[in-house]
């Protein structure tokens, strides 16, 4: 990526309208901790294609993007947004999850998170839902996650690391 940038960022001066080259500058200031930058290249895509998947990418990453800079209602509003373009996407509904965990409503973080373990039964999918489960004071429901999380996975110490990033502050 690092060697790519020069020339995404040259593609995107003689091509404006190039809404590949606008995802992947917006991705790549994503990466490197400039959320300002992606949520604004975000929403050129948004501005510079009709595809569904760009559009999926985009407003799933700028959600993340949003969410980074503690912006919550713009958080989801994109993740909504990514799950009306695709109702199959684990990832928005996991922002979901966390922007209604962020805002104290952990009854609908629960429920994002139980639609994302759903729709991708991996370990952190579990943990996310395990933790709002405890904070909302089902202690057996959330060891049952924890659980499978456990049965799926010997080593929970880097899905363990993605739920601290996220969920603290």
């Amino acid at each position: 990526m690092e060697e790519a940038i020069p020339h995404l960022l040259r593609a995107s001066d003689l091509r404006p309208d190039d809404p590949l080259a606008a995802i992947n500058i917006a991705t790549y200031a994503q990466m490197h901790g400039n959320y300002s930058a992606a949520v604004n290249g975000y929403a050129k895509v948004l501005r510079l294609t009709r595809s569904n998947a760009l559009l999926v990418m985009a407003r799933t990453n700028s959600g993340y993007a949003h969410y980074s800079l503690k912006e919550y209602d713009g958080a989801k509003l994109d993740f909504e947004a990514a799950v009306q373009l695709q109702p199959e996407n684990f990832l928005a509904y996991r922002g979901l999850g966390l922007a209604a965990q962020k805002s104290g409503d952990l009854a609908d973080a629960i429920r994002d998170y139980e639609r994302t373990v759903q729709l991708a039964p991996i370990p952190s999918n579990f943990l996310f839902l395990a933790q709002a489960l405890e904070l909302d004071g089902q202690s057996e429901a959330a060891r049952a996650a924890q659980a499978q999380a456990a049965r799926m996975s010997p080593d929970l110490s880097e899905d363990h690391a993605t739920i601290k990033h996220f969920i603290s502050d």
